[in-house]
Order: C-alpha cells, then structure tokens, then sequence
C-alpha cells in the first residue's frame, strides 16, 4: 500500500508506505501497490547535469513513464515552458541547450499525476565557462 500526500491544487507533494497527517488543505488517498512501482511511474535522468552556455552544449534528459499502457507523449515544463515529450515504450528523451548562464529546471507539467519530488524532477546548470 502506498499512500499519496496531495496539495490543495490537487498536486502529489509525496508519497510512502506511512500514510500521512494531511495538514490544511492537503489530503491523502490510498493506492493499492508496491512502493517501487508507484516510484516508477515517472523518472527522470540526464546524462549531464552541467553543460557550457553556448547554445551548443546538450545534456540529454531521459523520461520514464512506467504506467500500464504507458502514454503517447508526456508534457515537461522546462523553466516554466512546456514541452511535449514523445514516448516509445513509455520513454523518451528531451536535448538540453541554454544560450545564457542559469538552471534549467525540468518537471511534469501535470504534477496531479506525476510527482515532481525525488527524480520526478531534475536540474541542469549551464555555466558561462
């Protein structure tokens, strides 16, 4: 059994073997699985989590989707923006590229169904040197 903490705007803020104590405005719902497979269900990895600033350099960030039938795309947010990511398999990949020094941050655009904690989220720094 894994125990899912939503937010007021219904988002997945965690989730665990232990249910929770929702505060205000939060609730909890019950889901009948492992907890591996619910962690499962969205990930995300880079193969390079710093890159040059220079609208060159790339870091290629890998999706997994590991719901039953996966999807046909996935929509990130990458610094706000949103991106369709095209699935095979429930993966796909997204390249990376930042023309000015920062934090390029990339989560599920739709955090009531996939979490953006743990590796539901992920940060690549491009740096001016």
């Amino acid at each position: 059994m894994v125990y899912v903490l939503r937010d007021g705007d219904n988002a997945i803020v965690g989730f665990g073997e232990t249910p929770f104590v929702a505060g205000p405005g939060q609730t909890v719902e019950a889901v009948e699985t492992a907890l591996a497979e619910y962690a499962a269900r969205f990930r995300l990895a880079a193969d390079r989590r710093v890159i040059a600033a220079d609208g060159l350099d790339t870091a290629t960030v890998t999706l997994w989707v590991g719901v039953t039938p996966p999807p046909v795309s996935v929509s990130l947010l990458v610094n706000g923006t949103p991106v369709s990511v095209p699935l095979t398999g429930g993966v796909g990949a997204l390249e990376i590229a930042a023309e000015t020094p920062g934090e390029v941050v990339i989560e599920p655009a739709d955090p009531a169904v996939y979490c953006r904690a743990g590796e539901g989220s992920l940060v690549v720094v491009a740096g001016s040197g």
